[in-house]
């Protein structure tokens, strides 16, 4: 019986030291992949390149029997062309919007004098000429100039991924046994990376051709920022929708407008509400808090597009810790279970 508090005790101590452990390597490792950013985001962004194209190069090479290198020479070559395609679309509607600017100007100037005549009728003091020479002062052609040049440092860094993905995707074997955790990450972000895609695709097409419908320009550009915007959990959808408001309510009647809003949110909640829980299945095991951390430390880390990865690399984290028994509480912890649902989740591994 006077070992039983020697035993606690030290089953205390070595919780403190693991605990202090994964403290300190956390912050070191966050602290290198901040300084390594540059490197470190295209090799990521590689590595889950590779899971996206994976099935089709090994479908060419295990049933079509051709050679690994040709399976992702002809990958390659149909992603350069949507690649290519999307950048061209992308350029050619910023280079239209951007000879429209005065129009749009003038509309946001209409818009502004009707919410202006309105609030006066509340009874409020507006002041709206200098309302107006603030939007007539606005620079309109350097933003222009800038979200082009966003695009071609976007586009500088295309080179290092496909370097990093070619060498990752070459490495690979369809008959390679993973096993153990790396079988189990394998199978979680392929399972989370087809949703998201399956999903993505559905809410970029809808989100792009009700613009679309409506004549609002750069439908199809902000077809594809929802596209990209959904992979960040829980914000992403929201962002969307906040970036289409500009040109919708500067394009269209502000009471069409807010039709165009409702439609872009209904479509929203059905897909990513109902349809993709479905999808998703078991999902990623991680707790909407855990999703929510994630999400602002990756944004630190590497900024937007640490938040388009932090789901993933969240769940990579806690599939990691939960096959070490020293780490496991804190795997458990991650997936928001704790205190004796913790430890029947532990006994059942």
């Amino acid at each position: 019986m006077d070992d039983e508090p020697q035993r606690s005790l030290e089953a205390e101590q070595r919780s403190l030291t693991t605990t202090a452990i994964l403290i300190t390597a956390a912050i070191a490792l966050g602290a290198a992949l901040t300084v390594l950013r540059d490197v470190a985001i295209p090799f990521v962004i590689a590595l889950l390149l590779v899971y996206v194209v994976d099935p089709l190069v090994d479908y060419l090479e295990m049933r079509l029997r051709a050679p690994r290198w040709l399976a992702l020479v002809v990958t390659m070559i149909i992603g350069a062309g949507v690649f290519v395609g999307l950048v061209a679309l992308i350029v050619s509607s910023v280079d239209g919007i951007e000879q429209k600017l005065d129009v749009y100007a003038q509309r946001l100037v209409a818009f502004e004098q009707s919410i202006v005549d309105w609030l006066q009728g509340l009874g409020l003091d507006i002041d709206n000429d200098a309302i107006v020479q603030h939007i007539q002062a606005l620079p309109k052609q350097e933003i222009a100039t800038e979200a082009l040049g966003s695009l071609a440092a976007i586009l500088s860094k295309a080179a290092l991924v496909l370097l990093f993905f070619a060498f990752i995707i070459l490495g690979k074997s369809p008959w390679d046994d993973k096993g153990g955790v790396w079988n189990e990450i394998d199978k979680s972000v392929h399972r989370y990376l087809r949703t998201k895609l399956i999903t993505s695709t559905a809410i970029g097409l809808v989100f792009g051709g009700i613009l679309f419908g409506f004549g609002i320009d750069l439908a199809l550009v902000f077809g594809l920022l929802a596209f990209l915007l959904n992979f960040i959990p829980t914000i992403g959808s929201v962002l969307a929708i906040l970036s289409t408001l500009p040109l919708i309510f500067v394009a269209v009647d502000p009471l069409v407008g807010l039709g165009i809003v409702g439609g872009l949110v209904l479509a929203q909640n059905i897909i990513g509400n109902i349809l993709e829980p479905k999808l998703m299945g078991a999902g990623l095991d991680l707790h909407p808090a855990t999703i929510l951390i994630g999400l602002g430390l990756w944004g630190v880390i590497w900024g937007v597009v640490g938040m388009l990865l932090s789901a993933p690399l969240m769940a990579i984290i806690r599939v990691v810790l939960k096959n070490y028994a020293p780490t496991r509480p804190f795997a458990e912890l991650l997936a928001g279970r704790v205190g004796s649902q913790a430890r029947r989740s532990s006994l059942s591994l």
